[in-house]
């Protein structure tokens, strides 16, 4: 591509916005700009996560995505994971200016029925241990310093709900390109989200990828190296 692109990335719930610098870091040194997101509430303390709702997440993205469509003429591309993936989603959805998105590890359906009974009861607003985040990753050299919220509160898992269930709702308004990519061996959300996604999207340009080597962070696992030329080949095919 000739025009000079605007790569911007954000990362996953209860994580820190360096679980990007992989990916990022990668394409810009392809020759694209990078702005990289810290969605509020994230990479400070659980209690300050606590205070946020949904909606927080979802302006700060537009806002900021917002800025960069006007300084690079539209050329912009999303690339989230898990709920950064989501907000790519709902940003995809809402800025149809938005040049393409990139989707790793996404969930749009996260929660069992008995879950979905258990966020809705008053009594159970308490603090929750993430027991997934040692299974973020399986290379043990990436997951020595990854750093991800050790707890949250069981509001923000509410607040995530919302989210996927508005973006699952309008799905599909999405028509520009988009990249999904996916682990088979996901430890934290079912990979058929990513098929899911894929059927429902209105895209004349889409592509599913999948990966069998990582588990969920898979911007820091096993298959990191091949996501990331597959990200690149995709963008410099767009027109």
């Amino acid at each position: 591509m000739n025009k000079k692109i605007c790569i911007v990335t954000c990362h996953g719930f209860t994580g820190y916005p360096e679980e990007m610098d992989p990916i990022g870091n990668f394409l810009q040194q392809k020759g694209f700009d990078w702005k990289n997101l810290q969605l509020p509430g994230h990479g400070t303390t659980p209690e300050d996560l606590k205070t946020k709702k949904w909606t927080d997440w979802t302006h700060y993205v537009l806002e900021e995505i917002d800025k960069y469509l006007q300084k690079y003429d539209n050329n912009v591309i999303m690339i989230g994971l898990s709920l950064g993936g989501a907000l790519t989603l709902f940003t995809l959805i809402n800025r149809p200016q938005l040049k393409a998105g990139i989707c790793l590890a996404t969930p749009v359906n996260i929660a069992t029925f008995f879950q979905k009974i258990l966020l809705n009861i008053p009594f159970l607003s308490m603090w929750m241990h993430n027991t997934t985040t040692k299974q973020d990753i399986f290379d043990p050299e990436m997951k020595k310093n990854h750093r991800s919220y050790e707890k949250f509160h069981s509001s923000n898992g509410k607040e995530l709900y919302r989210l996927l269930n508005t973006v699952k709702k309008y799905l599909p308004m999405i028509t520009q390109p988009i990249l999904l990519v996916q682990s088979k061996k996901d430890q934290v959300i079912d990979y058929k989200n990513a098929q899911y996604i894929f059927d429902r999207v209105k895209s004349e340009k889409k592509e599913l990828f999948y990966v069998e080597n990582s588990s969920h962070v898979l911007t820091k696992d096993y298959d990191r190296e091949k996501i990331f030329l597959k990200s690149y080949e995709f963008i410099e095919e767009l027109d």
